[in-house]
């Protein structure tokens, strides 16, 4: 079945299946890198926090076999199982501090996501963009997260870096990086992981005070970051077997054959300086 025809095809059988006062909704819905993805939500009576439900996943799901009707009733579960009400929640939206401090940030790729940038507040970093985000308070058994957009600024009546600040000095301590050694290259030496404990836009550590500096300084030598995903990203020490132009080959090709579009971060590689303690691009 082609991709159009099922999205049809599971926006009838939802619709069928629903209850009364039940009301679902087909929108496109801009992601990461300039990706668009079709969802599904389903808005339950006396709940105003819905969850999206994604017609690609739910196709990959059909394709390895999984029934339309089985697709449908998960759906259905996850929407009514997981739609809360959040009491007051238009004027907690109206203060700031109470969001302060549940601010955080994540690394996209500035290029790739001018549109978007548009619409969020933003800081320049190397050639990403540090866009912000809260988590939303757990209820019944919830959470999730929150992009930071411009209106948002306006309604808290706060500047730009302000957030900034704050999402700086939250995010190392609300998502604690986790490094680790992932493998043994056969000319690079050790390869280190980085990423955050939740493995969710982990990649936002690289940005993290002294992150790199332990490592630099065991090797005695600078490293180069690899942006493997907007989920982590990889340290190999600089022991002059393996040039920067063949790491970029490689990011540039495992990006585009491996990692999927929605969580390319660049097909750049940067550069650790031990004496310097700064990222920078070479």
């Amino acid at each position: 079945m082609e991709y159009i025809e099922f999205r049809s095809k599971l926006f009838e059988t939802v619709c069928a299946q629903t209850r009364e006062g039940e009301e679902v909704t087909l929108r496109t819905i801009p992601k990461n890198n300039g990706v668009f993805l079709d969802g599904i939500t389903i808005h339950t009576p006396g709940k105003n926090v819905c969850p999206t439900i994604y017609v690609e996943e739910m196709m990959e799901r059909y394709d390895s076999g999984e029934s339309l009707i089985s697709i449908t009733s998960e759906i259905l579960k996850t929407s009514r199982e997981c739609s809360i009400h959040a009491a007051n929640i238009e004027e907690e939206y109206r203060d700031y501090t109470n969001f302060r401090s549940r601010i955080c940030y994540r690394l996209v790729n500035r290029q790739k996501n001018r549109a978007l940038l548009n619409e969020l507040p933003h800081h320049k970093v190397l050639d990403l963009a540090m866009i912000y985000y809260y988590y939303t308070d757990a209820a019944e058994g919830v959470r999730g997260t929150v992009l930071v957009r411009n209106e948002d600024l306006k309604r808290w009546n706060i500047h730009p870096e302000t957030l900034h600040k704050d999402a700086v000095r939250n995010t190392p301590v609300i998502e604690p990086a986790t490094p680790c050694i992932l493998t043994q290259m056969h000319l690079g030496g050790e390869l280190l992981l980085y990423t955050n404990e939740r493995k969710m836009y982990g990649a936002s550590v690289m940005l993290y005070d002294n992150i790199f500096e332990e490592a630099a300084a065991y090797y005695e030598a600078d490293l180069f970051i690899l942006p493997s995903s907007v989920h982590e990203v990889l340290a190999l020490p600089d022991n002059r077997m393996i040039g920067i132009e063949d790491l970029r080959n490689m990011v540039s090709e495992i990006n585009a054959t491996v990692v999927a579009k929605t969580e390319v971060l660049s097909d750049l590689v940067y550069r650790y300086s031990l004496e310097r303690k700064e990222i920078y691009l070479p």
